[in-house]
């Protein structure tokens, strides 16, 4: 199993530091052509605007897969909080925090 972090130059940085896989992507393309080539059984941490911005049928695609799994982390939303709180209590980084 992968745990791989797909983000901007911002999104990254704490994830690395945890020693999360980081990959940086710029776009919503790019981070779907990573998502697709990701090996079977791997874990996703994708920054969502990345997401947000993709095609429907792409975005479609990156809520509900299930292999790989794939979370996005926002700042807007409850679930996004919950999430990077998992996420910092876990890895003891906050994703979102500049380092």
């Amino acid at each position: 199993m992968d745990l791989v972090a797909i983000g901007s130059s911002a999104f990254l940085p704490g994830f690395a530091l945890a020693g999360v896989e980081t990959v940086m992507a710029h776009n919503s393309s790019e981070t779907l052509s990573i998502a697709r080539s990701a090996k079977p059984g791997s874990i996703l941490i994708i920054d969502e605007p990345l997401v947000r911005d993709a095609a429907p049928q792409d975005r479609a695609w990156l809520e509900t897969s299930a292999d790989p799994i794939i979370i996005t982390i926002g700042v807007d939303d409850a679930q996004s909080d919950r999430l990077r709180r998992a996420i910092r209590d876990t890895l003891g980084i906050d994703p979102l925090v500049k380092s």
